[in-house]
């Protein structure tokens, strides 16, 4: 029996919907729901159950699985910070048990929510409100939306300066830019030297030969 799940997140954008395929992940394809949001958003739990794992994991970053009974549990992934509640916890619907981040392998701020039926990822869509389609009115794809998102794209960006791994690939980047520019200057100046080296040596030659013959 299927259970009945309410949006785990304030906003409705989906970035990403499951089953996407691609190499990069590691099924081969999207085993969640992304739902793009403002970093600091809360996420809340889609429905009634026990906290079974609350923390770190690898690639996901934090993370927080709510199992609902033996056979379905849900997993939110991605949180900015440490989540709200602890293994072994009774969550009720609508709980916040974090609040969305970038944190593990993330392009952006998002909430990557899963639904998994005997432990295998299942589309998440059906389980949300009943229904195979979800409802994008949410008030974050209104014109006033993408206004009061701005300062929290900034934050993302000071986020990501933060951290030392990305100082170091916008160094890698900005000594193979340096490198490039170097190689041509060096292109450039070979080329001229060539050229007006050329002459200047056949100038003197010819004054050369002038001198020899008077």
């Amino acid at each position: 029996m299927a259970v009945m799940m309410r949006w785990p997140a304030v906003c409705h954008t989906i970035s990403q919907q499951y089953g996407v395929k691609n190499p990069r992940y590691a099924k081969g394809y999207h085993t969640g729901l992304d739902i793009a949001c403002i970093a600091g958003s809360p996420i809340r739990a889609a429905h009634d159950g026990r906290v079974v794992f609350s923390g770190w994991k690898d690639s996901y970053g934090n993370t927080v699985e709510i199992e609902a009974n033996s056979n379905l549990l849900t997993s939110y992934h991605h949180m900015v910070r440490t989540p709200s509640v602890r293994e072994g916890q009774t969550v009720s619907a609508g709980t916040v048990i974090g609040y969305v981040g970038s944190t593990g392998m993330s392009t952006g701020p998002h909430l990557h929510f899963e639904v998994r039926v005997n432990g295998t990822d299942v589309d998440p869509n059906p389980y949300l409100d009943g229904t195979t389609s979800v409802d994008t009115a949410g008030y974050d794809q209104a014109g006033f939306g993408d206004i009061f998102s701005f300062p929290g794209k900034i934050l993302d960006v000071f986020s990501w300066l933060t951290k030392t791994s990305n100082w170091y690939r916008v160094g890698l980047v900005l000594g193979g830019v340096a490198l490039i520019m170097l190689a041509m200057r060096g292109t450039l100046m070979g080329t001229v030297m060539q050229k007006y080296g050329g002459k200047a040596i056949q100038s003197v030659k010819g004054k050369a030969n002038s001198n020899a013959q008077s």
